[in-house]
């Protein structure tokens, strides 16, 4: 997956000279643009459900959700030399998901989709510890 996941982030790269945050997920590309938050869909895959046992129809449900509550495939300039990608869906539906409830990504992206530029956002805590452990 990466959500740049090798600790997720919803499809999403941030890279400062290169190399990927490790909040971000793989899933969007190229553009400056604010994201637009408010303009997303809501997700409509269970909470419950294991990011690794997603059929196809929720694979590209959940990052067609990633990418618009990230506004969209874009790049953003931080302005220190830091860059956050936003990739295309097929990008996303590339990634490799980890045994996680949707729940924990969910709160975690939209927390991020608001300051892509900044830290992990405590709504990532949870996911990240399962990503990890």
């Amino acid at each position: 997956m990466l959500i740049a996941i090798a600790p997720l982030a919803a499809c999403g790269k941030k890279s400062d000279g290169g190399a990927a945050d490790a909040r971000a997920i793989d899933a969007m590309a190229t553009a400056d643009a604010a994201p637009m938050v408010d303009a997303a869909p809501m997700l409509t895959v269970p909470d419950g459900t294991y990011l690794d046992q997603l059929t196809a129809d929720q694979v590209k449900t959940l990052c067609t959700w990633m990418v618009d509550v990230q506004g969209g495939p874009h790049t953003i300039d931080c302005g220190d030399g830091t860059k956050i990608t936003i990739d295309p869906v097929d990008d996303c539906l590339q990634n490799e998901w980890p045994h996680c409830e949707v729940g924990l990504l969910r709160p975690c992206i939209e927390a991020q989709a608001k300051d892509p530029c900044g830290k992990a956002p405590p709504a990532c805590t949870t996911f990240y510890q399962c990503v990890g452990g």
